[in-house]
């Protein structure tokens, strides 16, 4: 009997050694992710999840941050719900209309013309993949607006909340609070808004005042929930759910955030988002090795680098950080 008291007592020994060493690695992570983030000089949110071990990293996981155009990840769920539902069909088409043109950060605008058809699922992609904003407010409008998006979140266990198209939040981060779903502007007056000469002076407190505000944010960790139960296949069909990941491993945008300093031809489902003082990127990493999967959301807001390209290499650096780890402390070589 004696040898298997010892037996227990070795086994016990090595369990804990593994702990601590666990336990170390993972706070020695959280120091140096820390470390990194003061490179933005501003206030950085993290939430990092690996999928098949549960092991997780947060850095502010529940201070709110300006999801810019991270909020389209929640809008594409919410209509693929509706997908799945039957209430609307992939293949359904929309035409484009001369009003729907407006001048901000699409493809639809820059190549497409009055009378030109796209499906739902093209408009999903373009949203997602470009960061197409003339999309983006066609397929929220499709999905029931900004208030059935929320409660879609709500309804899931997801702390996020969506508020505005993308119009309205672009003119609210400019300043232009007299506008509303209910008295939009026209495309003539919308342009004008957004060509305005901005006053430098000035631009720091208004951008303070629209990172204050509670609309269109998300929490790091929610925002990790969220990503995690997409992949996890738990809140949509495994159709819905794998189209939704296919479509952002094709994301063009913030090529210098999360992929910016991985290896290349590492695949990273994602989605960047960018307004006022706040840059982000959020999605999944395929880790090499075996090592599995890797959930990564960055938020940076009120960040006093005015260029926010300058702002991408801490993404990047932290990116890294989180690959590198996960990957030698959960992959092999068979």
């Amino acid at each position: 009997m004696r040898w298997m008291f010892a037996l227990f007592a070795l086994v016990c020994s090595l369990t804990a050694s593994f702990a601590d060493e666990d336990d170390s690695g993972i706070a020695l992570l959280e120091a140096e992710v820390a470390r990194l983030a003061e490179g933005a000089l501003g206030v950085v949110g993290l939430g990092v999840l690996h999928l098949e071990s549960g092991q997780e990293v947060y850095l502010n996981p529940d201070v709110s941050f300006p999801m810019a155009s991270t909020y389209k990840v929640p809008i594409a769920l919410q209509m693929l719900s509706l997908v799945d539902s039957n209430e609307h069909s992939l293949d359904e088409k929309y035409v484009i209309k001369d009003d729907d043109l407006r001048p901000t950060r699409s493809a639809i605008t820059q190549h497409l013309l009055p009378g030109s058809e796209l499906t739902l699922e093209n408009l999903i992609a373009v949203m997602l993949q470009y960061s197409d904003n003339v999309a983006t407010d066609l397929v929220l409008d499709m999905a029931g607006g900004a208030e059935a998006v929320t409660e879609k979140m709500r309804e899931i266990g997801v702390d996020i909340r969506v508020d505005r198209p993308t119009w309205m939040l672009i003119m609210n981060s400019l300043g232009i609070e007299d506008v509303s779903i209910e008295s939009p502007v026209s495309k003539q007056d919308y342009e004008q808004a957004v060509m305005q000469d901005i006053d430098w002076v000035d631009v720091d407190a208004l951008w303070r005042r629209f990172e204050e505000s509670p609309r269109d944010t998300a929490t790091p960790r929610a925002m990790t929930r969220l990503l995690a139960g997409i992949w996890r296949r738990e809140f949509l069909s495994e159709a819905s759910s794998k189209l939704l990941i296919d479509i952002m491993y094709g994301t063009t945008t913030g090529a210098r955030r999360l992929k910016g300093m991985l290896p290349p031809n590492t695949q990273v489902s994602h989605k960047t988002g960018t307004i006022s003082m706040t840059i982000s990127d959020v999605g999944i990493i395929d880790l090499p090795h075996g090592a599995g999967h890797l959930v990564v959301v960055v938020f940076i807001k009120s960040s006093r680098i005015l260029d926010y390209a300058d702002r991408e290499p801490v993404i990047a650096q932290i990116a890294r950080s989180l690959y590198d780890y996960f990957t030698f402390r959960y992959g092999s070589i068979e």
